[in-house]
């Protein structure tokens, strides 16, 4: 059954092909199969679109962004017109600006990525609301290899090999930096992980695991508008734990206290804690805890 953000998803217009994306926006057509690296000032792109839907991956960094809310938020010590952003296949994306930005773009088959697993990085799926705030030195840097790949890719003799090279070049100091943003913006992250922990100490007291199941990231990347990539790395990086270490840790806490009063079955207590299948959470409970519910409830 699906979901109804699932469904207002199907309802968006949906470009599979890089192909077929650049036509709509005003965009070159890509000049390799599968992968496209251009810049917007050569691009007439379209200044405003309602949600939409691609099938490849997009990675962008922008200058002279006109975005009032993102300049704001910028620290001082960041360039305010130096951002990147990303959307992964099936992620909405939509925008609505005053006058084209400058910069370049990645854009890239998921069959690409399938293919080259090294080239995927979590970031890729963090969206357009988690972008990276790029320092003047890291804007050089990122401008400096961008442009290289730039080249690269349009040159006559063209090398699959190196392009994808340069593209993971480019992708491992985009994490670096967001590691880097991680601990500038501490105090932000700090209110996510918090909002994360309420809204998960909130879940079954508040019964959402009659209607929801047990507790995913999904879930509370959805209630707090984040992304489930963005949500792990950040609740990582503060706590050390990763969300679904710290949902486990809910759902054996609660599981403790159930076992311990003695009059409901493991059955009982695994459908009260959301499982389909009781033996879904006997194996996550010996997982966790080296003994069976029904051994520690004999404790």
């Amino acid at each position: 059954m699906r979901s109804q953000t699932q469904i207002e998803y199907l309802a968006l217009e949906h470009f599979e092909s890089i192909e077929a994306f650049n036509e709509y926006v005003g965009i070159a057509e890509p000049l390799r199969e599968g992968i496209d690296i251009g810049t917007y000032q050569e691009a007439g792109l379209r200044l405003s679109s309602p949600a939409v839907t691609s099938g490849f991956y997009r990675i962008s960094i922008k200058y002279d962004f006109e975005d009032a809310d993102l300049v704001e938020e910028a620290n001082p010590e960041f360039s305010p017109s130096a951002f990147m952003f990303f959307s992964s296949p099936n992620q909405p994306v939509e925008w609505n600006v005053p006058k084209m930005w400058s910069g370049y773009y990645i854009q890239i088959d998921r069959q690409i990525i399938n293919a080259n697993k090294h080239l995927f990085f979590n970031f890729m799926g963090y969206g357009l609301h988690e972008g990276l705030y790029l320092t003047e030195n890291e804007k050089n840097q990122i401008e400096q290899l961008l442009a290289q790949l730039y080249q690269v890719y349009h040159q006559e003799n063209y090398s699959k090999a190196i392009t994808l090279s340069y593209c993971h070049l480019v992708f491992s100091y985009i994490e670096y930096f967001y590691k880097r943003q991680f601990k500038t913006k501490k105090d932000a992250h700090n209110r996510l992980v918090k909002l994360f922990i309420s809204e998960l100490n909130e879940f079954y007291p508040s019964l959402s695991q009659k209607k929801f199941g047990t507790p995913t990231v999904q879930f509370f990347a959805s209630k707090l508008n984040t992304t489930p990539n963005y949500l792990g790395d950040v609740v990582r990086n503060i706590t050390g734990l990763s969300p679904i270490e710290h949902i486990h840790q809910t759902i054996i806490k609660e599981a403790k206290a159930l076992l311990k009063q003695g009059i409901y079955s493991n059955s009982e207590i695994a459908y009260h804690l959301g499982f389909e299948y009781p033996n879904y959470f006997s194996r996550l409970f010996k997982k966790l805890e080296g003994i069976s519910p029904t051994e520690f409830k004999g404790k």
